[in-house]
Order: C-alpha cells, then structure tokens, then sequence
C-alpha cells in the first residue's frame, strides 16, 4: 500500500513517546477514579496529578489531557478543595508549558470554523487509520461511525447509571482524548484543498487510532459485562489490524541453491551458455567466458577469445 506504519513502528524513537503519552493517559485516570471514598484520597490524586505531568512534557497533546482530567473529577464528584487542586495543577504545569515556547504559527485553529465539515471529516480520518490508507471514504465512515458509537456508549452509560464506575472513567475517558488530539491534529494539520486527507495518514499518527478502535471494543465489551472474554479478542483483533494493514508487505521466495551457476568452478562452455541466455550476443559470450575462465585460473596461458594479466596492465 505504500504506506510505512503498522504496529511494527510502535517502538520506533518517534513512535515511543506516543505509547508513554497514552500509557499515561490511562494510569491518570485509572488513578483519578479511585479517589473517591477511599482512604488514599490524597495519594492517588497525586498519582494522576503525576502522570497527567508526565503526559503533558512528552508531547504537546498531552496537555489535552488536564480538561478530560477536570471532566472526570467533576463526574466523580471530588471534593472542592480537590477539585482546586487539580484546576491549579492544570493551569501551572500548563503555564510552565508554554514558559519559553516558540510557537510556530502552523496552527490553524480558524479553519475549524471556516471549514467545520472538512475538519470534522480530517478527524474521522484520523480516527479511521488505518482504513483511510486503503481509501479515504472508508476511513472517513469508519472513523464517524465510532465517533456516533461512542456517543451511544455515554448514553447508555449514563442511563444505566455507570458514569463514574472505574471502566467508565477509564474508558469514555480515554476515548475523549483520542477525540480532542484528532480535533488538535485537524486544527494544526488540515488542508481543506486536500480531498484524501492526506495530513491524518502520516504513520506517526498510528498509535492513537490503533488504541481509540481497541477503547471502543472495550467499552461494548464492558457494557456487554462479558469483558473477561472480550478483552483479549479486542486487544488481538487491533494488533492484527496493525500487522495486517498497516505495515510494509513482505515477500519471501526460497531458491534451490543448486540450481545457481558457481562462477568459480562452471566449465567455459556453461559459463557462455548463462551468457547466452540472459541476452548476451555471440560472439561477446563466449569472450566473456573465456575471459572468466582465464581470471580465475593461476597461469598465463590465454584462453582464445579471453584475457590475461597482461591484456589487463596494457588496457
């Protein structure tokens, strides 16, 4: 597919600090979800507080995580001085951030509303990799069908009263911050004159689409309260889709060895032959066999039509 990215890229230098931002993003709110009622309150804040830090200075994305963060805390219903805790954290460790930063003015944050169609189409493709490689209408469809699919995923959660139980927290909330870095990724990348979205398919962006799919296969797994049985069916389908689609394709052939010419021992009549049959015009074949012939052995003596030491110094 002449595409370069696949589950084989994921311990790539570049690709690395993507698997940490997520691994982080996860383990913050798996640990914001256990401060409430527990007698560790204040340790487990500190853990995700932590790990939303270590997201944040791994890449710029990160710092889309604090708001998820404030989301979450807010469903679970912290505490006020909590709460203040966490809203100062995300507006320090932001500030620090952006202490020294040079912005590089490729942003386009404007063309999310100039173009709302187009940037909400960019993110679909984003979010449908590693389809849109094989085409962009697929890619698109795929990503805006689980856009709708976790949408309903809310819903159900929230009707059957399950918005702050850990999975929930977790889940929704990781598959929130894949859907604010694609909205980030389509206000800083987005060209609204390229029809195949081009910009979403860098084999960079991989990581992220790869971990939303399986995000979403757990949270129906969840809902389903079958997620033992599906949680290694999920995990396996996303990292075949990876290997499947999203890598280089490999050819093996296996050759009889047998069956080559050993230049080194062949007769000079095979040796004008091989010549012959990989196009070689007569007579030049068989000068050419006469001339191996005569390199490789150790007198002087010249083969007819060949060469020796001597044609050589004088040529």
């Amino acid at each position: 597919m002449g595409w370069e990215g696949g589950a084989f890229l994921a311990g790539a230098a570049f690709l690395v600090q993507w698997t940490l931002l997520l691994a982080a993003a996860v383990l913050a709110l798996f640990l914001l979800a256990h401060v409430p009622g527990s007698r560790r309150s204040w340790i487990y804040l500190t853990g995700s507080v932590a790990c939303s830090v270590v997201c944040s200075y791994t890449s710029a994305n990160g710092l889309l995580l604090w708001p998820v963060i404030l989301l979450a805390a807010w469903i679970l219903r912290l505490s006020r001085v909590q709460l203040i805790t966490l809203a100062i954290s995300c507006i320090g460790f932001i500030g620090l951030y952006f202490v020294g930063y040079h912005f590089s003015g490729s942003a386009n944050s404007g063309a999310l509303l100039t173009h709302p169609f187009y940037a909400l189409s960019f993110a679909a493709a984003y979010l449908g990799m590693p389809f849109t490689i094989i085409e962009s209408r697929l890619g698109v469809s795929l990503g805006l069908f689980e856009m709708a699919a976790y949408l309903a995923f809310v819903l159900l959660a929230f009707k059957h009263r399950l918005w702050s139980a850990t999975s929930a927290i977790v889940l929704l909330g990781f598959y929130l911050f894949c859907l604010v870095t694609a909205a980030a990724t389509a206000a800083g990348r987005m060209n609204p004159q390229d029809p195949a979205f081009v910009a979403a398919t860098a084999h960079r962006y991989i990581i992220v689409p790869l971990a939303a799919h399986a995000t979403l296969i757990l949270t129906a797994a969840w809902l389903r309260g079958n997620a033992r049985y599906y949680f290694w069916f999920s995990w396996t389908a996303i990292f075949a889709l990876g290997f499947t689609l999203g890598g280089k394709t490999m050819e093996i052939h296996v050759i009889d060895e047998s069956g080559k010419v050993d230049l080194n021992s062949a007769s000079q009549d095979l040796l004008a032959k091989l010549l012959l049959a990989l196009g070689v015009k007569d007579p030049r074949a068989h000068n050419l066999a006469a001339a191996i012939v005569d390199y490789r052995d150790p007198d002087d003596l010249l083969t007819p039509g060949g060469a020796e030491a001597g044609d050589y110094d004088s040529a």
